[in-house]
Formats: C-alpha cells, structure tokens, sequence
C-alpha cells in the first residue's frame, strides 16, 4: 500500500516558467508554427547580433493570450558563446498553459523528436495570501531573517534583499546554480517560487511518467523552501503546514479530532484516543476499494487481536476483547461525516457507514469500510510509537494533553503544567508520579527528534529560565512550559 502521490494542484503550486534546449542547428519555425496552430502562442524567434538580441520572424493574432519565445544561438568565439542551438521559454501565464496540455496528453511530443531535446529550467511557484495578521515591517523583518539563516549556513550562500516600485524581494543562491529562490511582494500577498535548472531535471522522464515528475518536483519544492526560509514566522505558515501533513510515518497518530471533542470526562478521553490509535492502525492495513455512489471507500479487514497488539494491550482477556469489539461496533456512530458543499453541489455521507466482527478459525475478524478522506486525512503532526498506547488514566491524559500542545500552528508550543496538574486531587505521590509521566513524555519527543532539546519554564511570577532538560521538581514550579516542535 502506498501513499498518495503528490500533485502541482494538491499542493497549490503553478507552473511559472518552463525552458527547453534543443542541441544544434533545427527549423525553427516548425515548432512555432505548431504552436501557433495547435495553441493558439504567439511567437517570436531571435538571434544575436552585435552582442544584442533582434528578432528574426514573429506570428501573432489578436485573440491569442499567450507568446512563446526562441533563441537561436550560434557558434561565435568572439562574444563568448560556444553552445550552438535553439532555446524555448514558456514564462508565466504561457507556461501554465503548456504544461496543462503536457499533462493532460495533449502535446505532440513527436514534434521534437528528430531533434536532442533537453528541460534547461523549471520554476514552481506558490502564492500566499496577505492576512489581516501582517503588520509593517514584518515583512522585512522576515526577508532580513531569511538572509541571516543563509549566511549561517555558509558565508558562500547568496542572499539578499531589495525594494522596489513593486514591493520586496528575496533573492536566495546563485543565478547560476541548480536551485534559485525568490520571494516577492504582489498587490495581494507574496510569491515563494523555486527555479530549478538542468543539472536538477535532466533525470525525470516528464513524457512517460508525469505522476512520478509532479511528485519529485513537488517534494525538491517543498525541501528546499525549508531549507532556505526562516519557519518560525507567519509568511511561512503554508510551509509548516505542508511539513505536517507529510512528514509522517504511516503509524502516526492523528490529531485534528482534538479541537472539536469534549475531553473532560475519562471516559470520552478513552474514546477520543482510541479512535486516534485505529485510525493509525488502519493506515497500515491493505485495502479494497468500494464505491456508494460517486463516494469512495476502502474495506480493510483484520483480525481483531492485531490491532490490540498494535495498542500494546497486554491482558487479551475477554473483558479486553468486549470492549474492543464494542468499540469498533460503535465507528459508525463516533465519526463524522463528510461534507462536500458549494453553491452547486451538496453531499454528505458517512465516514465509517459498515462494520463488521464475526468469527473465522476461532478468531474475531473485522470488517470496516472507511471513506478515502478519512483514510488519507492529512493530519498537524507526527508522535513516536511511544505514544500510540496507554497503560495507566493518568499516561492517556497527559499525552492528550501534549498532543493537544501539539496541534496548534505555530513551532513554539506551550504545556499549561498548572492548569493541568491542578485538575487532579490526588496524594503528593500520585502528583509526583504525574510529573514523572511529563517528563517521561518529553523525552520520548526529544530522543525521536520531534522536538527540540530547548525549554522554557515559566514560573508563576512570570520569569522565565531556560534548560535543555525537564525535571520532575522544575514542572511543579511552572506555570507553563514552552517548546518547540523539529520539522
């Protein structure tokens, strides 16, 4: 079983320049004209004269929106250039265009095939929104931290940052180099785009497997934006939300459910968790796929005993296997359903709509029939093994109680040990025990490096002390503690 591929459009990324090279001496202007036939692209084919591009021919019509340019190069020691053929770009609007009709199979590939046809460069581009958040300077204030993590990396590292009538830009790496970065300030918001060259795309088979091109092309985007802008900062939300929703093993728990269940008693915490731990253990399993009308399902089936094994119960005893067995019999009443809606359009189905226990060779089987949505829910973040199982009411609380933490947008999380620890009247030992499952807690993030070795106690009185390690005694002082998820 495999993940879902990524796509440009899953990811709300759009193709913002496309370059091909052709090596040698070609007919131009019967790749323009195909162009210009089939698609509807102006086109005009220049040359070098005198040190200085002038244009050679050129097709045009009104009612065409978009234009595509060739460069011809030739052979001349003399200005310094050595490389002898036809360059094509596709910039912007144009480039969207053509690659929509690459992917869809509309491109005559068969056009260029007498010829040595190599991608020269590729630029995604993702566009963010201005919020109602954003105040003045913080813009600059998020280009100049950009440049400073740059130059820590290495002093080689290009990055800077202008103005001009437009707004701000943050040009990262070398022109020349295989990745280069800009940031730029648009009327409505900011444009993170990533120009990719040859040396990065001359390996992907674009004709034959598109899928497997838009998923690589996809993942270098996203590393490489990680890689050179600053995370802890509000342009870079999109970013972080990207890291979450894919940087996971497919063990992980699930954790939106969170925000929206009433956890007060312990019996609905008891729910909440196990509902996270099936939803963990079913992305493990293989599927069937099913459909209820345009709906799509995935029927997994398994026995029951493994996935008590999966939640590390320990006592397989019939009261165990009763509440298990009553537990899935309850999905379908304990999930929500998914809604589709739009101006147009309306449908709600069930998430879990059928289960099924019975008995095979001695054993109990489950059948559960789950919504692909549901399935493939990309969810905030990712926990160690560790926490998929509970063996005691006070464990299970405190990992929901991290895991809440957890959900929240930004990499600084907090853990209100007060307002946590004051719920239970209990004895000094059970309170001790407690800070110890904290602790205990923490340190299973650390050393599965989901967060990191840095925290910050906040006392009563409001001062802060920083430490790289928790103690026991230190979370009873605290009214808060402050860390920081690793992405």
């Amino acid at each position: 079983m495999n993940q879902n591929k990524l796509t440009f459009e899953s990811e709300n990324l759009v193709v913002d320049w496309i370059s091909f090279n052709i090596q040698g001496l070609i007919d131009t202007k019967l790749i323009a004209n195909y162009l210009f036939q089939n698609f509807g692209f102006n086109y005009t084919i220049e040359k070098r004269i005198n040190g200085k591009w002038k244009s050679e021919s050129s097709n045009s019509a009104r009612q065409n929106q978009f234009k595509v340019s060739f460069r011809q190069h030739e052979y001349n020691p003399e200005a310094k250039s050595f490389w002898v053929g036809t360059k094509i770009d596709f910039s912007g609007k144009t480039a969207t265009q053509i690659y929509k009709a690459m992917r869809a199979q509309k491109f005559d590939w068969n056009i260029f095939k007498p010829y040595r046809l190599s991608f020269s460069r590729f630029d995604l581009c993702y566009f963010r929104e201005r919020k109602s958040n954003e105040q003045k300077g913080d813009l600059e204030l998020f280009m100049n931290k950009c440049c400073q993590k740059a130059f820590l990396r290495s002093k080689k590292n290009i990055a800077e940052y202008t103005r001009n009538h437009q707004g701000f830009i943050l040009r990262i790496g070398s022109r020349k180099s295989p990745n280069y970065y800009r940031v730029y300030e648009t009327r409505n918001g900011l444009r993170f785009e990533l120009e990719m060259k040859k040396t990065i795309l001359q390996d992907f088979l674009f004709i034959d497997h598109p899928e497997n091109f838009e998923d690589t092309l996809t993942r270098h985007f996203y590393e490489h934006s990680k890689k050179v802008l600053v995370l802890d900062d509000l342009y870079t939300d999109w970013l972080i939300h990207y890291s979450r929703k894919t940087d996971k093993p497919i063990n992980s728990l699930v954790t939106s459910y969170l925000t929206s269940n009433n956890l007060q008693t312990i019996e609905n915490q008891k729910s909440v968790f196990r509902l996270l731990q099936f939803l963990s253990f079913s992305r493990r399993r293989p599927y069937f796929t099913k459909y209820l009308l345009s709906q799509k399902y995935y029927l997994i089936k398994f026995p029951v005993k493994e996935f008590m094994d999966f939640i590390k119960i320990k006592n397989n005893n019939h009261y165990q296997l009763t509440q298990i067995r009553n537990f899935l019999q309850d999905l379908k009443q304990n999930t929500p359903d998914i809604t589709i809606f739009s101006d147009d359009y309306f449908r709600s189905a069930a998430s879990i709509p059928f289960v099924e226990i019975q008995k095979e060779h001695k054993s109990l089987v489950a059948k559960v029939l789950i919504a692909e949505q549901l399935y493939w829910y990309q969810y905030p973040f990712s926990f160690p093994s560790s926490f998929i199982s509970y063996q005691t009411n006070y464990e299970l609380q405190v990992k929901l109680q991290i895991i809440q933490c957890m959900s929240n947008n930004s990499l600084e999380k907090v853990f209100h040990a007060t307002d946590f620890l004051d719920q239970f009247n209990v004895s000094t030992q059970k309170q001790a025990n407690i800070k110890k499952l904290i602790v205990e807690s923490f340190y299973q993030l650390q050393h599965d490096n989901r967060i990191k070795n840095k925290f910050k106690l906040v006392t009563k009185s409001g001062k802060v002390q920083e430490t790289n390690k928790l103690v026991p005694l230190k979370i009873g002082q605290s009214k808060s503690i402050r860390f920081y998820e690793v992405l």
